[in-house]
């Protein structure tokens, strides 16, 4: 991704849940960056934008990498949805089931060729 990178995360809840595990799964994520927002107890949106280039990957390796972690220490699955911005990634997210993530990226070398501008001369007259 060349601009931001916003990662919505949508977490599949126990029916019991403890009231301490909110507060854990954002110390969680905060190790990964210190913007985090949890939205109701199921839901974290975090700014991935520095911490793609401080741990030298990728937005899907990143997530991949989160969503390991909580699934790890929380037993709790997730959907995620990575965009440069906050309505693409909630979007991708919701239609994103348990355990997988949709990554949007939005550099024109990962836009398939259709959508890639044409220079000038190519155009038809």
């Amino acid at each position: 991704m060349s601009g931001r990178c916003i990662l919505h995360l949508r977490f599949v809840l126990p029916a019991d849940l403890d009231s301490e595990l909110p507060e854990r799964l954002r110390r969680l994520l905060e190790d990964f960056t210190p913007r985090v927002q949890l939205i109701e107890p199921d839901m974290a949106v975090l700014d991935l934008t520095g911490a793609l280039p401080y741990r030298k990957r990728d937005a899907r390796s990143v997530t991949e990498l989160v969503q390991l972690r909580v699934l790890a220490y929380f037993g709790l699955r997730s959907s995620a949805g990575v965009a440069p911005n906050r309505m693409l990634a909630a979007m991708a997210c919701a239609l994103t089931a348990p355990g997988r993530r949709t990554v949007i990226d939005d550099s024109p070398r990962r836009s398939p060729p259709s959508c890639v501008p044409a220079p000038p001369g190519n155009c038809p007259a």
